[in-house]
C-alpha cells in the first residue's frame, strides 16, 4: 500500500497552529513571523511535505507552468524539441507538462481540455496525424490561455507558428536525387491537410517540374510515413511501376520501411534505386546504407517555440500572432549517392 502524501494539514497538527498560518508560512506571507515560518519550513522538510503545484495555481488562477503536447515522445525529432523547450523554459522559472496525443485528436483534444482546467499559463502544440482544424483549440481561446504551434501546424489557427522550411526542404533533396541521375522519382507523402506534408509533397512536384520531368501523380502515395506504409509502398512500385527508379519519402520511418524491402529483393542501392527520406532520425546515419535525409533542427525549433510563449504569457495584451520558419539541411549519405 502507497504511502499518503504530506499536506499542510499534517503540518498544522504538527504544530498545533492552524492550515491556513502553515499555507501563509508556505507562500512568505507578511503576516507570518520568521520564526513561524521558519518552523513550518523545518516542519514540510521534516514530514517530506511536497507542494501541490497544479492545486496551487486553481487557487490563484494562473501559475508558472506551460503544457506541451506532442505527437508521440519516443522520437528522436521530438526528444530535441523537447530539449529546446525545457533549456529555455526552466531558465525562465517554468516548470513544463508534457502530453502526448499518440497520433489522436481524441487524446489530443482531451489533453488541451486538462490543461485549460488545470491552469496553465501557455499550450505549445504539434498536432497528431488525425487533426484536420483546430476547432478543439477554441477552450484555449475562451480561457484566453496564449497557444504557440510548432512543426506540424493549423495554419487557419490564428496564433504564433514555428517551423522548418519543408518546401525547400522537399524541393533541395530531389533536386539532388535528380542530379544524381535518377529520372522517375516516386513520392511517400503524409496526409496533406497536414501542412508540413502539403508543402513537402509541394516542394517534391516543383522540383521536378523545374528540371523537366514529368509530374505523374500516381506515384506519389498519400499517408505512406510509418515503416509499415513503408513496406507496403515499396512492394506496389516494384509491382506496378516498374520505371521507378528512386523514392523521396516525407519521413524516414517509410523510408526505412522501403530500403528494407529492397535489400531483401537484392536490389542495388543507389546504383539501380535511390532513397531520401525526411527529418534526419538517429538511426538515419547508422543504417547500411545510411540515409539520404534533411536536418530540420528540433532543438532549435523547441528554443524558439518557448522564446515565442514565454513573450506572449509576459506581453499578452502587446503581442501579435507571428510565424517564424527555420531553414532546414540537406544531408546527403549513401542511400542517394552514386
Amino acid at each position: 500500500m502507497s504511502k499518503r502524501n504530506t499536506t499542510i494539514h499534517d503540518i498544522a497538527r504538527e504544530l498545533n497552529i492552524t492550515a491556513s498560518s502553515v499555507s501563509r508560512a508556505l507562500s512568505n506571507h507578511p503576516r507570518i513571523s520568521e520564526a513561524t515560518k521558519k518552523l513550518v519550513i523545518k516542519t514540510a522538510n521534516k514530514l517530506n511535505y511536497k507542494p501541490n503545484t497544479i492545486a496551487a495555481n486553481l487557487r490563484k488562477g494562473t501559475g508558472n507552468t506551460i503544457g506541451v503536447i506532442i505527437p508521440v515522445i519516443n522520437r528522436f525529432f521530438f526528444a530535441n524539441i523537447i530539449h529546446g523547450i525545457e533549456s529555455i523554459s526552466n531558465k525562465a522559472g517554468y516548470n513544463i507538462i508534457i502530453c502526448q496525443s499518440n497520433e489522436s485528436l481524441k487524446k489530443e483534444a482531451e489533453s488541451i481540455k486538462t490543461l485549460v482546467n488545470n491552469r496553465v499559463c501557455g499550450i505549445m502544440i504539434s498536432v497528431s496525424a488525425e487533426t484536420e482544424n483546430a476547432e478543439h483549440f477554441e477552450a484555449t481561446v475562451k480561457s484566453e490561455i496564449p497557444i504557440v504551434q510548432f512543426d506540424r501546424i493549423i495554419e487557419k489557427f490564428n496564433s504564433s507558428k514555428i517551423a522548418s522550411d519543408d518546401y525547400k526542404g522537399a524541393y533541395n533533396e530531389v533536386v539532388h536525387m535528380i542530379e544524381q541521375g535518377y529520372k522517375n522519382i516516386a513520392h511517400f507523402a503524409g496526409p496533406f491537410y497536414l501542412n508540413m506534408y502539403e508543402k513537402r509533397f509541394s516542394g517534391y512536384k516543383q522540383a521536378l517540374i523545374d528540371n523537366n520531368i514529368k509530374f505523374d501523380k500516381k506515384l506519389v502515395f498519400e499517408g505512406f510515413i510509418s515503416r509499415e506504409k513503408g513496406i507496403e509502398g515499396m512492394n506496389l512500385i516494384l509491382n506496378q511501376h516498374k520505371k521507378v527508379d528512386a523514392l523521396f519519402a516525407a519521413s524516414d520511418l517509410s523510408a526505412l520501411g522501403a530500403l528494407s524491402v529492397l535489400k531483401e529483393k537484392h536490389i542495388s542501392i543507389p546504383k539501380h534505386f535511390g532513397v531520401a527520406g525526411y527529418v534526419n532520425e538517429l538511426f538515419a546515419e547508422y543504417i547500411d546504407p545510411s540515409l539520404t535525409s534533411t536536418e530540420q533542427f528540433g532543438e532549435e525549433i523547441g528554443s524558439m517555440a518557448a522564446k515565442v510563449m514565454i513573450e506572449e504569457i509576459m506581453y499578452r495584451q502587446k503581442t501579435t500572432p507571428r510565424t517564424i520558419t527555420i531553414t532546414p539541411k540537406l544531408i546527403k549519405r549513401a542511400s542517394s549517392s552514386k
